[in-house]
């Protein structure tokens, strides 16, 4: 618990107290005969302090007098303060404290945590444990000798403890009247500034008014309960003393705007006390909303971990949050509410509508539906439930009451969907097994519904986009797959083979073309219209560099690879033989995989290589044709 330690190596100007320089004494013995060094002398005494190593890296002091130890080497540091005070300390706490001259001055010394000037207590500290476990532990004291110390504190001398070093931290009243001793962050014991005990209750204060009177908490098996107390004096978030005005009867307080504390038990509120402590008889409420410029409240309280909710008519409004009196117009049997800017009050249990209450708070006869979204002027998509156990339907239209909702609207389909989205226009609804069905306007069903369920996977790439379509009031359904022809997606009906077969003639063949044209040099005109201008421009750039190397074509081809893959692909191209024809297809064919792109039209196909496979990208040239964007290899 020493301050800044004072080395061999260091000046003896220590906690801004000038002294004279410790000197460097002759050594008259033989030092070769003695296990450490004499090496720093203190005063004009003859004592110096000793050094032992004890490996490379540890140190421990002693004191020497006239040639002989007068102290055992068991101390960690030695610091020196003003020129009257030796400190030798241990593992941060101090052990001894000597005169100039080599005398203790004390029994006991330890540094001053704080002071108190009105009655003369101290805070005392000191270390305990090693390394990561070594902590603080503090303690009260009074009388001793307070000596001038160093950055890390005054240091008291032969003081009386009044308690144990059993505390963790401490606070002083604001008014420096009381030493609060804490354990685990809440105060233990409370001493007066001359170190007497004060008596009294300790409270942890939860709230606190304006008057004096604090709503305390006290915990017993983890459940926290709640009182009132009037005066005491307050350090901290600790009360010592005061008149308890009621008994630890509350589950839980609050402080409300109006100054007031508000207790309550159970959910309900059971106690509302003035700033002053004054009970304020009466039934109150807690105001969760209010209908705009009219006497009608939607008011709460907890039901386990959620809140409930009832209307109540009349009463006076204390504060924003706080009613006291008034009708009860319904009981707290709802889980959730919305009050409209039309004044209507819509109250749901279970995330459905249960009651509707005007502003006046008479009860709405009429139905309603909470709505999602709209389709059209007259399509409305509703809800019931929440979360998982969510469900919709489409209805149209009723009367919009505000707040999402819409009163006396038709149901166009039950409550049979678990999303209901829009889709160019029209109203997608998709239903727990993930069928889709479209609805125009006015509730019409559109003739088909579709469900994407089943994928073509070609090669780990990605997939075709297959429907599953339906005509309405019909149950079988038959697949299609989407196609994009010169950048419009339509639907036809799948069939594997068929299909394959038509995309591999078609893109097969174009694939043929390249790579005759690259084999020969030709890409320019034979594959205007079919390459795309940056892919040509890069294969003559690279090409060209790859000509003008010594390493010859294929090798510095080969080696720029990363940096022209489109190139490399091409060139790998060229040295296929398929045979006559030089056709790449149909043996080496994998598959043909379509974007869901209808507007880039892209095509994507996969096809083998020695030793490997490639895939080629191609897209729409607006013309009706399409054209090559890109060709990767995969070896």
């Amino acid at each position: 618990m020493s301050g800044p330690e004072v080395s061999i190596e260091q000046s003896r100007e220590i906690s801004g107290s000038a002294s004279e320089d410790i000197s460097l004494g002759e050594i008259s013995w033989d030092e070769v005969s003695k296990d450490y060094s004499a090496e720093k002398q203190i005063g004009e005494s003859g004592i110096f302090i000793a050094v032992k190593k004890l490996s490379s890296s540890q140190k421990v002091y002693a004191l020497e007098k006239g040639g002989k130890l007068i102290t055992d080497f068991e101390f960690d540091t030695v610091s020196v303060i003003g020129s009257q005070y030796i400190v030798l300390a241990k593992n941060d706490n101090i052990a001894e404290i000597r005169d100039f001259s080599g005398n203790k001055v004390c029994n006991t010394a330890y540094r001053i945590a704080a002071h108190e000037e009105k009655g003369g207590a101290c805070v005392i500290s000191r270390y305990v444990g090693e390394y990561s476990e070594k902590k603080k532990e503090f303690a009260v004291a009074k009388g001793g000798t307070r000596i001038q110390g160093d950055a890390s504190g005054d240091i008291l001398l032969d003081c009386e403890a009044v308690t144990d070093f059993e505390f963790d931290s401490y606070e002083i009243s604001d008014d420096c009247e009381y030493i609060a001793m804490k354990k685990s962050g809440r105060i233990a014991a409370l001493f007066r500034c001359d170190g007497t005990k004060a008596d009294g209750t300790l409270y942890t204060v939860a709230k606190a008014t304006d008057g004096g009177v604090y709503a305390v908490v006290k915990t017993d098996d983890g459940k926290k309960t709640y009182a009132v107390v009037r005066g005491g004096t307050l350090i901290g978030d600790t009360l010592l003393g005061g008149e308890l005005l009621t008994g630890f009867d509350f589950d839980s307080c609050r402080l409300d705007a109006s100054g007031c504390l508000v207790l309550e038990n159970g959910g309900d509120i059971a106690e509302v006390r003035k700033a002053d402590g004054t009970k304020v008889e009466g039934t109150f409420y807690g105001i969760a909303g209010e209908v705009k410029g009219g006497s009608i409240y939607v008011v709460k309280k907890r039901d386990g971990q959620k809140s409930v909710y009832a209307v109540v008519k009349g009463g006076k409004q204390i504060s924003r949050m706080l009613l006291e009196g008034g009708e009860m117009l319904t009981g707290f049997d709802f889980d959730s509410y919305s009050i409209t800017f039309s004044g209507y009050v819509f109250l749901e249990k279970d995330g459905e509508l249960a009651e509707i209450r005007r502003g006046d708070g008479s009860k709405e006869e009429r139905t309603a539906v909470k709505a999602t979204g709209s389709f059209g002027d007259e399509l409305y998509s509703a809800v019931k439930g929440e979360g998982k156990n969510a469900r919709y339907a489409l209805v149209s239209g009723g009367e919009t009451a505000g707040g999402g909702y819409i009163f006396d609207s038709g149901l166009v389909t039950g409550y049979d969907y678990v999303e209901i989205t829009e889709y160019n226009g029209l109203a997608r609804a998709k239903d727990s097994d993930g069928l889709y069905t479209l609805f125009g306007a006015g509730g019409r069903v559109k003739s088909i519904c579709y469900k994407e369920a089943r994928s073509y996977d070609l090669d780990g790439t990605d997939t075709v986009s297959m429907y599953a379509l339906r005509a309405d009031g019909k149950d079988e359904y038959t697949w299609y797959v989407r196609r994009i022809e010169n950048g419009a997606a339509t639907l036809e009906e799948y069939d594997e083979k068929a299909v394959c077969a038509r995309d591999f003639d078609k893109l097969g063949g174009l694939l043929t073309k390249v790579a005759a044209a690259v084999k020969k040099d030709a890409m320019r005109p034979e594959l205007d219209g079919l390459v795309s201008e940056e892919l040509i421009k890069e294969y003559y750039a690279a090409a060209a560099d790859a000509a003008a190397s010594s390493m010859g074509f294929e090798t510095s081809l080969q080696m720029a690879r990363d940096m022209h893959p489109y190139v490399w692909a091409l060139y790998c191209l060229s040295k296929e033989d398929r045979g006559s024809g030089n056709e790449l297809y149909p043996d080496g064919m994998q598959g043909v995989v379509y974007s869901d792109d209808s507007e880039s039209g892209v095509y994507r196909m996969s096809f083998s290589l020695s030793g490997g496979y490639a895939f080629m990208a191609t897209k729409s040239d607006g013309k009706g044709g399409i054209i090559i964007t890109e060709i990767v290899l995969m070896l």
